[in-house]
């Protein structure tokens, strides 16, 4: 529900969306539930980029990390964070969940 309400707020259409910033860690019962709600807004194909599973679990700074990565990569030109609307996710187990629609400035 927060990517579609994300998406809504944003004006972007899920057919639009070039990558999800997830918040999946490696713990499997949330990620599976992620990936699921991924797929039910964004379909089975979707570019789903996991930060954390590199960097590891930055706590309660999740989203602001992700949402850095995106923003880095499009002022370097670097292609790990393609160009277009991106979604940044960030789930708690506590169930504090959130989706925020990024898209790089227009030139």
């Amino acid at each position: 529900r927060a990517m579609r309400i994300a998406l809504e707020r944003s004006g972007v259409e899920p057919g639009e969306v070039v990558a999800v910033l997830s918040s999946q860690t490696g713990l499997s019962v949330a990620d599976d539930a992620e990936q699921k709600a991924i797929s039910r807004v964004l379909g089975d194909d979707a570019n789903v980029i996991a930060p954390k599973k590199l960097l590891g679990e930055p706590m309660g700074a999740g989203a602001a990390v992700n949402a850095a990565i995106a923003l880095k990569a499009w002022e370097k030109g670097d292609d790990s964070v393609p160009s277009g609307p991106v979604i940044v996710n960030s789930l708690s187990l506590g169930g504090t969940n959130f989706s925020l629609v990024l898209k790089p400035a227009s030139d």
